[in-house]
Parts: C-alpha cells; sequence; structure tokens
C-alpha cells in the first residue's frame, strides 16, 4: 500500500466535511497514513470533544483490518466471526493477559505487562 500525500489527505477531509454538512452532523475527521499514523485531522465547530480520541482510533482501526470501521462492526458482533473476535482480542492486548491468567503465568514473564 502506497503512503497517502498530504494533498490526498486534505481531499479525504474535505469530502468527510461535506459530507457532515449534508447529513448536518458535526464531526471529528481522521485521515491516517499507511503506517496508521495521523495525516490529518479536524474538529467540527461544536464537536464533541470526547469524540476526538475515537475518530482517531476508529481511522487507525481501520487501517490495521483494511476494512471500514462499520464492516468491523458487524463482524464483531457475539457469534458472528470468532476468528475476526480473537484477532481483535490480540490486537487489544486481552487475548494474551486472558490466557496468561488462565494459565496461571507469572506476571510480566510470558506475556509482557498487563492490566
Amino acid at each position: 500500500m502506497s503512503d497517502l500525500t498530504l494533498e490526498q489527505s486534505y481531499a479525504i477531509v474535505k469530502a468527510a466535511y461535506e459530507k457532515a454538512k449534508e447529513l448536518d452532523v458535526k464531526m471529528n475527521i481522521a485521515v491516517v497514513d499507511a503506517g496508521a499514523n495521523l495525516k490529518a485531522f479536524v474538529r467540527m465547530d461544536d464537536a464533541w470533544l470526547g469524540s476526538i480520541d475515537i475518530s482517531i482510533k476508529k481511522a487507525k482501526t481501520a487501517r490495521f483490518f483494511d476494512m471500514p470501521t462499520g464492516d468491523i462492526g458487524k463482524l464483531s458482533q457475539p457469534g458472528e466471526s470468532r476468528s475476526f473476535q480473537r484477532r481483535f482480542d490480540f490486537f487489544s492486548g486481552r487475548r494474551s493477559a486472558e490466557k496468561c491468567r488462565r494459565q496461571n503465568c507469572r506476571r510480566n514473564r510470558r506475556f509482557g505487562q498487563y492490566g
């Protein structure tokens, strides 16, 4: 996957901004590059402050799984796809911590620090 230029990221922000205006919603818009690093961010006037971090994490999640977050949401529902849930748990760190607790591992020994 080739990296995103600044001009391309501005075009994405502009398109998302126009769509938000069309839908009459206030949004935080985050764009990440191929390495899931923040490339551009815009907070529309009166958009929720609490959504800043959410929008950045959604953009990163979409990049990590190479699919829109709406599709990820469908796959992450209970009973939909156990393989997806296992991958999600692994990336979030829940899988290794849970497994370590089940196997009575010593803290910080086999899977690193967990909380």
